[in-house]
């Protein structure tokens, strides 16, 4: 009887269906397989064991998984970074995130709309971020990511957080200019900006 060994495509299926399942132990102990085998690791099988991680909460783990990729021979793509993002986000990591995004210039890899997000929403948390918070998004403006207006909220929220009202409303107005609609939550925090703020907007 003929047996059939598995590869890294039934591995990676596996891997998957355990992303699916929240079961991000066996996820990670097929990958383990995957390693020690004769087949050649691939972003596909990494980014399916970084979404099991991420989706379970796992974000210590899905940053350990990211850096085993970057001290390998595995390329990064877009999704292993956007995957990664998002767990920095979920953990309040935004500093970290905003290191990944600047990786993902050096190495060539165009970021997306979701790697933009997860900077920009993590900034908007912390009042001291604001900054960082109107470069992303400006970056992001510049680039060919698709512009959502729950980013343009996060950093303008981050502005309010950090009590820079002036510039919370500059970039209100060139949203407005750009045919772009606040959501209701920022559309609050503007029209709640002290007066003195208000009177030129």
């Amino acid at each position: 009887q003929c047996r059939v060994e598995p590869n890294v495509i039934t591995y990676t299926s596996t891997i998957s269906a355990c992303a699916k399942g929240g079961e991000w132990e066996k996820a990670i102990h097929f990958l383990s397989h995957i390693v020690q085998g004769k087949d050649q690791l691939n972003a596909i099988s990494y980014n399916a064991a970084l979404n099991a991680c991420v989706k379970a909460g796992q974000w210590g783990v899905t940053l350990q998984l990211f850096s085993m990729m970057a001290r390998g021979e595995v390329k990064m793509d877009a999704l292993s970074f956007s995957t990664t993002m998002s767990a920095c986000h979920s953990s309040g990591l935004w500093k970290t995130a905003s290191k990944l995004l600047s990786m993902m210039t050096w190495s060539g890899v165009e970021a997306s709309a979701i790697s933009y997000n997860a900077v920009i929403r993590g900034c908007e948390k912390e009042g001291s971020a604001w900054e960082k918070a109107l470069s992303v998004s400006e970056r992001m403006l510049q680039s060919d990511a698709d512009l959502d207006p729950s980013s343009i909220s996060s950093a303008i929220l981050s502005c309010t957080n950090g009590a820079k009202w002036e510039l919370a409303l500059e970039f209100s107005a060139g949203m407005a200019r750009s045919s772009l609609e606040l959501d209701a939550t920022t559309y609050s925090s503007v029209v709640s900006f002290p007066a003195g703020n208000r009177s030129e907007w």
